[in-house]
């Protein structure tokens, strides 16, 4: 079996080994890097607490934000204050459903895995449903996966018709449908 070994291809064998950790620990340190800076940037930016509650006004920040792994820290945008009370209550209880469905965990497994596999792009378009899904209401979601559909469905306007949408399931067909309308 030693003989059947060239020493060349043990080096390649290493360098592209190296080369693929080194790419995957650096995206990964990218990751940790920008999480700790936006933390950071958020305990800077707060200007206190909402009366009544322990969720924190932040400046500059557009759209609230939970954080936390273990106890959720709910961070609102300074326009919170002159909310209504069910509009803040209506985006807390959204808030505390992305930590009850644990998204953030969700959404690390995802970065874990595309930055291991940094060459595959299913992995990055597998990373992006993650994050769609978390932040994306439902219909919107689906709403632009119709539009998608419909984008494929005029480009393949050249075949006929017919055996286009008896291949496409009905669901999605009647997606489509709609997102032409608009």
């Amino acid at each position: 079996m030693e003989a059947m070994r060239v020493p060349w291809m043990e080096r390649v064998e290493s360098v592209v080994f190296h080369a693929w950790w080194s790419v995957a620990l650096l995206l990964l340190a990218w990751r940790v890097f920008r999480l700790v800076c936006g933390h950071l940037w958020l305990r800077r930016q707060s200007k206190g607490v909402l009366n009544g509650t322990e969720h924190r006004l932040v400046r500059g920040l557009t759209s609230p934000v939970v954080t936390g792994w273990r106890k959720a820290q709910i961070w609102l945008p300074m326009e919170a204050e002159q909310w209504p009370e069910a509009k803040l209550r209506a985006v807390c209880l959204h808030e505390m459903a992305h930590h009850a469905r644990h998204d953030s965990a969700w959404q690390w497994l995802g970065c874990f895995t595309a930055s291991v596999w940094w060459w595959n792009p299913l992995a990055w378009l597998a990373l992006a449903a993650i994050v769609y899904a978390g932040v994306l209401p439902r219909r919107l979601f689906h709403a632009l996966a119709a539009r998608r559909q419909t984008l494929l469905l005029r480009g393949l306007a050249a075949q006929p018709a017919r055996r286009l949408l008896r291949r496409t399931p009905a669901r999605v067909r009647h997606d489509a449908r709609h997102a032409l309308l608009e």
